[in-house]
C-alpha cells in the first residue's frame, strides 16, 4: 500500500474537558513551522492553536444547540487556560498517533 504525501495534512482528535468532550480537526505542521512556537506562554499557545485548528465539532451553546466553527468561537475557547491545555494535549496525542500510523 502506497503512502500519499499531501501538502495539507490533517487529523482529528478528541478533546477531553472534565467529563465532556468535543472533536478538533488539526493541521499537521512541518518542523520548520513548529519551531516558530518554541517560546512558552499563553500568547504562544494561542498563536499555535490558531494556526493548527482547522475545525471543531461537538460543541453546544447554553441551550444545547450545536455551535458551528468560527474564528470567534475559537477565540472564545482560547481565552480559557484549561481549554487551551486540553486542546494542546489532544493535538500532541493525535499528532503522534497519526504519525505512528503512517
Amino acid at each position: 500500500m502506497a503512502f500519499r504525501l499531501s501538502k495539507t495534512r490533517t487529523f482529528t482528535a478528541t478533546v477531553h474537558v472534565g467529563e465532556e468532550s468535543f472533536v478538533a480537526t488539526f493541521r499537521a505542521l512541518p518542523d520548520a513551522q513548529l519551531s516558530e512556537f518554541d517560546a512558552p506562554g499563553a500568547e504562544t499557545q494561542k498563536s499555535f492553536l490558531r494556526r493548527v485548528i482547522a475545525g471543531l465539532d461537538g460543541l453546544l451553546d447554553d441551550q444545547d444547540l450545536p455551535l458551528g466553527f468560527s474564528r470567534e468561537l475559537l477565540e472564545d475557547l482560547l481565552d480559557y487556560s484549561d481549554l487551551r491545555v486540553a486542546i494542546l494535549g489532544a493535538y500532541h496525542t493525535g499528532f503522534y498517533r497519526a504519525k505512528a500510523g503512517n
